[in-house]
């Protein structure tokens, strides 16, 4: 398990100026960023969470299984500007 000390470390050891990552929208890694940004001290570097146009539009509509999200894939798509197939022939 990685603590908030050994994420430190490794920034501090990599002269890093910023840690990027993409925005952990839940789980272990969120939880574990948010408890070492959360204590600026700790931070050997501030974290930055970056995230797609893509995921900011899906992710409002994942949240009651596929079918839902799924009703919303053509909504998104023409957001995007990407096109969507045809009917079958």
């Amino acid at each position: 398990m990685t603590t908030r000390d050994d994420m430190k470390a490794f920034a501090t050891a990599c002269e890093a100026r910023a840690v990027v990552t993409a925005r952990p929208p839940t789980g272990y890694v969120q939880a574990a960023l948010a408890r070492w940004t959360g204590d600026a001290a700790a931070a050997a570097a501030p974290v930055l969470h970056i995230q797609r146009r893509w995921d900011d539009l899906f992710w409002p509509h994942a949240r009651a299984g596929f079918f839902q999200l799924k009703e919303h894939i053509p909504i998104v798509l023409k957001q995007l500007r990407i096109a969507t197939p045809g009917p079958s022939p």
